[in-house]
């Protein structure tokens, strides 16, 4: 969660979501089972998005599919005040990397990442506490992993 940005290009090799960690991630994580990430920094979160949709092993969702549209997680926490929390650089503008990335936009629908307004864990990391305590944004996406006859068809 909310991984270091590494905003220099030779520094990006470093990123915890990157396609040999997708790979791993497509053939050990079961089908049926999620992958989620999220950043506040938005370009980042849009390079996670971009390669896992590159891999064509995982769909993107908008909930788990056990929970109705709308149901929210019973775990659902609110942001711990931070009074002396430093507003911070808010990278959402910034150009990582000179904006570029693999598989930039296969993860994007029609021009939009859709990013998801709540956790659906319900449970926050400190850094997604503190980023929301400062009122700026969290950028997040859920996926599922296909089934192995899914994956094949799309893949051909």
């Amino acid at each position: 969660q909310c991984p270091d940005p590494l905003f220099k290009k030779k520094h990006q090799k470093r990123r915890m979501v990157n396609d040999k960690v997708v790979q791993e991630l497509s053939v050990g994580l079961a089908p049926g089972g999620y992958v989620f990430v999220q950043s506040d920094v938005e370009q980042v979160a849009m390079q996670m998005v971009d390669t896992i949709a590159a891999n064509g092993n995982f769909d993107r969702v908008d909930r788990f599919a056990d929970r109705a549209p709308g149901q929210e997680s019973s775990k659902q926490i609110a942001p711990i005040a931070r009074p002396h929390a430093t507003m911070g650089k808010d990278f959402q503008d910034h150009n990582v990397a000179g904006g570029e990335w693999d598989h930039k936009g296969a993860g994007a629908v029609e021009g939009s990442y859709n990013w998801l307004a709540d956790n659906p864990i319900g449970l926050m990391s400190e850094r997604e506490s503190s980023t929301l305590s400062r009122g700026l944004p969290m950028f997040r996406a859920l996926f599922v992993r296909k089934e192995p006859e899914v994956a094949a068809k799309a893949a051909a």
